[in-house]
């Protein structure tokens, strides 16, 4: 589902499909807050690889979307897999390992990242365009396409590509094609809508104390009651959610046998 779609389910759910109420950025807004407490419960899984590692110390800073790190595999390539201890500092991770490494290994880092509801603007001719941006073709085909070498489109519209992962030259931009999918699973989609709708019922409320209302005060604290109602359930949901997914990472990232201790203890 991309953010259109979701915005048009919390318009229904809100019964404000022409935006009497609430704009278009009100909504959207509400829907970013209840992403991100999505994501904190059930974050998109990823992995990092750092090669030839000649430090304990890894640098992070370019994952600016995630939301934990969950486990990092040193060297890669064993099996079983061998995990090792870390922590983290900031944007550096450092393992807790016994030898430095010579920088002939890779480390992979596990972590999680924030959720994306897919939107992408159509393309556009003789438009500059930079690295990470997304398009979509003028006649939608069901992918996107990232910028993946920042320039300027041409004045004609590129061949497409419909496999994942090929790329086509548009002018001096390069673009890279990918599934026109949303890291929300469907199941969910509904809670999210809910998370969303109870947002934007508590903003509503709030904006409206200090607004003059036929009403009296009887109507923003309708809608506050609506939006905490909504807003508690959500939250419950991803408590739940957040338990299980906890559950599975412990599983997932166990180490296969126990931690052996380098240390030597000389007495006297």
């Amino acid at each position: 589902m991309d953010l259109a779609a979701m915005r048009d389910l919390v318009e229904r759910d809100l019964h404000d499909e022409t935006n009497a109420t609430w704009s278009t950025d009100e909504i959207d807004r509400a829907i970013t807050r209840a992403l991100d407490e999505f994501s904190y419960s059930l974050p998109v899984e990823a992995a990092y690889d750092k090669a030839a590692l000649a430090s304990r110390d890894i640098d992070i800073s370019s994952l600016s979307d995630r939301v934990i790190i969950q486990a990092v595999e040193y060297p890669t390539g064993n099996y079983p897999k061998t995990f090792v201890r870390f922590s983290q500092w900031g944007d550096t991770l450092t393992l807790h390992v016994a030898t430095e490494p010579a920088g002939t290994d890779t480390a992979r880092t596990y972590y999680g990242k924030v959720n994306s509801l897919i939107s992408a603007a159509a393309w556009i001719a003789s438009t500059v365009y930079g690295l990470g941006e997304y398009v979509l073709p003028i006649v939608p085909n069901g992918y996107r396409y990232e910028c993946t070498t920042a320039g300027t489109s041409d004045a004609a519209e590129p061949t497409w590509p419909t496999t994942l992962a090929a790329t086509v030259a548009d002018n001096s931009a390069v673009w890279t094609c990918e599934a026109v999918t949303s890291s929300i699973p469907t199941a969910h989609e509904y809670l999210l809508a809910e998370g969303a709708a109870g947002f934007a019922l508590a903003q509503w409320a709030a904006e409206a104390i200090n607004k003059v209302n036929v009403g009296g005060d009887t109507v923003p604290r309708r809608y506050h009651t609506l939006g905490s109602d909504r807003i508690r359930a959500f939250r419950w949901h991803l408590k739940r959610l957040g338990r299980v997914n906890r559950v599975r990472i412990r599983q997932l990232y166990n180490p296969y046998y126990p931690i052996v201790s380098r240390n030597t203890v000389v007495g006297p």
